[in-house]
């Protein structure tokens, strides 16, 4: 069984502000029976 999961993130830290201008980079992780699958790459913020 193959799954898509969508990730959407607007611009905000954790306490709720917006992020300064920039670029920011990320990792996401899945765990699966098959192993450990990651990705990387960039978003860059302009307001």
């Amino acid at each position: 069984m193959c799954r898509s999961i969508l990730v959407l993130w607007d611009g905000r830290d954790r306490r709720g502000g917006g992020v300064p201008v920039g670029t920011y980079m990320y990792r996401i992780a899945v765990e699966t029976k098959r192993g450990v699958y990651s990705r990387a790459g960039t978003v860059v913020v302009v307001y």
